[in-house]
Order: C-alpha cells, then sequence, then structure tokens
C-alpha cells in the first residue's frame, strides 16, 4: 500500500507524514511549496493549475487530501474558497478515479455542521449540515463533489469532519491562548461556562491512518474529536498545568466581553472562547472501533511544548 498526501508541508499534513514514516507505511508527499520536510518520495504541484495530476497518483492506492484554503483573512472571498477547497477536490478525485486510486480520503471541517450546538446538544454526524460561512459552504460543496465522483467511477471515499486541531506546531487562535498563558496574561474568562469539542494532532492523525485501511470506513462521514468535551477555563488550566504556570483568569460579565469584542472587531474570536461546540463521535468510534488513544491533558502538554 502506498499513500498520496496532498498539504504535506502543512500543519497535519507534517504530522502525518511523519507518523507514516514511524509506522514504515509507504507514502508519496504533493505540496505547492517546495520539499520543506526533505520527504524522500516529494512531488512539487500546485493542485489547482497543474496540467496534469496523474504523475501523482502513478504507484499510489489511497489518496488522502489535506490540502485546501483554511481561514487566511476575514475578506476571503467565496470564489477564493470555491476553487482551492471544491475545484481542486473535484479536479483530484476525477484523477483519482481515472487512475484506479481504491479511496480517497478527504479532511473536511466541522464547520460544515455550523459554528455552535446547544446545550446538551451536541452535533452528529447525521445532522444536517449548516454551514454558516464561505469556508464551510466550500468545504460541504467539496464533500459533495467528492461523493458524487466516487459513486460514479466506484471508488471509496473517507470525510472526516475534525474539530479544532491543537499539537504542537498549531497556530491561531490556539497558538495565541497559549502565548497568553506563557506570558502570564490575565484572562477574563473565570464565569465562562461552555463546551468545546477538540481533537489533539496525535489523535487525528490516528484516525486518519485507520479510515485509510478499515473497509467499514469506506462512504461513510466521520466527526473527530478527543471525545471529550472542555470548557474555556478548564483549558486554560491545562495549558498552565502543562507550563507549570499560575493560572491567571477572573470573572468578567460575557455580555460585556462580547459588546468589547464587536467594538474592536474581535466577535468570532471571543465566540470561540465563550461559545459551545460539541459533538458526538459515537459513530465514528461504534463504525471503526476506533477510540481516540491520546488523552486530552497528554496532547495539551505535548502542544505547548
Amino acid at each position: 500500500m502506498k499513500i498520496l498526501i496532498t498539504g504535506a508541508n502543512g500543519f497535519i499534513g507534517t504530522h502525518l507524514c511523519n507518523e507514516l514514516s514511524n509506522r514504515n507505511v509507504k507514502f508519496r508527499a504533493t505540496a505547492r511549496s517546495a520539499n520543506e520536510n526533505n520527504y524522500a518520495d516529494f512531488i512539487h504541484c500546485d493542485l489547482e493549475t497543474t496540467d496534469s495530476l496523474d504523475q501523482l497518483m502513478d504507484g499510489c492506492d489511497i489518496v488522502v487530501h489535506l490540502a485546501g484554503r483554511a481561514h487566511v483573512t476575514s475578506d476571503d472571498s467565496q470564489e477564493q474558497y470555491q476553487v482551492a477547497n471544491e475545484f481542486v477536490t473535484q479536479r483530484l478525485a476525477n484523477a483519482a478515479a481515472q487512475n484506479g486510486i481504491a479511496r480517497l480520503v478527504y479532511i473536511s471541517s466541522i464547520k460544515v455542521n455550523g459554528e455552535s450546538s446547544g446545550p446538551g446538544l451536541p452535533i452528529r454526524q447525521s445532522d444536517t449540515p449548516n454551514p454558516l460561512d464561505n469556508y464551510g459552504r466550500s468545504k460541504l460543496a467539496a464533500e459533495q463533489a467528492l461523493q458524487e465522483i466516487c459513486r460514479a467511477n466506484n471508488m471509496d471515499y473517507v470525510i472526516i469532519r475534525p474539530t479544532l486541531v491543537y499539537g504542537q506546531g498549531v497556530k491561531a487562535n490556539f497558538s495565541a491562548l497559549i502565548s497568553a498563558v506563557k506570558r502570564g496574561l490575565p484572562l477574563p474568562i473565570a464565569t465562562v461556562k461552555n463546551e468545546r469539542s477538540m481533537i489533539g494532532i496525535n489523535n487525528l492523525i490516528d484516525l486518519i491512518v485507520a479510515t485509510c485501511t478499515n473497509p467499514k470506513a469506506a462512504n461513510q462521514t466521520f466527526l473527530a474529536s478527543d471525545g471529550i468535551d472542555t470548557s474555556t477555563p478548564a483549558l486554560v488550566r491545562l495549558i498552565a498545568k502543562s507550563l507549570n504556570r499560575q493560572t491567571r483568569i477572573f470573572p468578567f460579565p460575557i455580555s460585556i466581553l462580547r459588546l468589547l469584542a464587536a467594538v474592536f472587531g474581535k466577535s468570532s474570536a471571543i465566540d470561540k472562547l465563550t461559545g459551545s461546540l460539541s459533538v458526538d463521535i459515537s459513530h465514528t468510534t461504534n463504525t471503526l472501533n476506533w477510540h481516540p488513544p491520546f488523552s486530552i491533558e497528554s496532547e495539551i502538554a505535548k502542544a505547548v511544548k
């Protein structure tokens, strides 16, 4: 078995390729940038513009598609997301089908299901998709294009919708939170009572590898998390404990916090800190007989290194 990994230089791609190397699984890495990680089998390729993708597929049996456009700036257009996520996935899937690839594993996003969940009402795999921004809509369109191509060509697909992915080398909001705790900044979140599902990078990688070969994964959509939710204050305490730092949080009215965030254009960040987004991964665990092998405590400890 040989696996083609797109987006191999990214956060998830780097960890996946390292794990495949550790397991002595053959893989080919591809990315739009140079071979930054010195992969033995690497093909430089822009999936949007390269004339043919056949060379990528040669000798491979499975494709894990990680490449795509995530949130870059707040004004990213719908067209940019459509091209990078929907069009590229469609193009890659067609090439895979034409070259006899057995299975394409697509890493989508929980944003396909929406931005939040109600108290005691976690998002389930069977829920109707409800994307609320251009990114989420483009990921859903990519899923639908992939499913259509696979059905027409007798090729298996697997769709994984991860929650927030954290781990060593993570960027964006999670990195900012780690930095704030390292610097000893007081955070006004002591009264926040929310439920957030996340997934450590090592748990996600283990799930991806499992879906490459498990026959029960064929043509399924899986939600991905650590299997246990945490609140923002509890998360800060875990980060502080891993850093051997004192937790510095204090109570502050959430309504005022959200008002201030709106004034300064930070509503999205505050919504993530104070709101809930919980998922039920029972379909994932029951279908695959898979359970997250790493605890949230161990994953946080690795993330803050």
